[in-house]
């Protein structure tokens, strides 16, 4: 289904976020200045490092326990797999990306395109492809000109 890629996408990008927010709490806990969370990136050296303290943190009702019931150490593929599971991508949020593209798109047409605002509609967001007839990716703006 089309919202399938953008749901992960959405997971994906919710994963990098709590990332960067992580090294941003570990940045200020160790005196310095943090940047803002745009601003912070995640080199490959620190991922690890950082997605063991996401998943540390998080609250997750299927953490892999040892015997005495602690959280259980386990490769990073798997904390970030149980992460990517918990974080929500319903179709509020899916309505949520599809009205921030269409308006990136629409300023772009107003803007560099040049187009008179009175000529650019945005109209409601549709979640599913069920209204696709044809044989196109299901992922995608369709425009009409008027």
């Amino acid at each position: 289904m089309a919202s399938d890629a953008d749901r992960d996408g959405l997971k994906r990008a919710a994963l990098d976020r709590a990332l960067r927010l992580q090294k941003q709490k570990a940045l200020a806990a160790e005196g310095q200045s943090a940047p803002s969370i745009d601003a912070i990136t995640i080199e490959a050296s620190e991922y690890a490092k950082h997605l063991t303290a996401v998943y540390r943190d998080a609250t997750l009702p299927d953490k892999p326990r040892n015997v005495l019931g602690l959280q259980k150490d386990i490769e990073p593929a798997q904390m970030e797999s149980l992460l990517l599971a918990s974080y929500r991508a319903d179709d509020e949020a899916l309505r949520d990306l599809a009205n921030r593209r269409a308006q990136t798109v629409k300023e772009w047409f107003v803007g560099p395109g040049a187009i008179a605002t009175e000529r650019i509609f945005v109209v409601a967001a549709k979640v599913d492809a069920s209204d696709i007839k044809d044989k196109g990716a299901p992922t995608r703006v369709d425009f009409a000109i008027r």
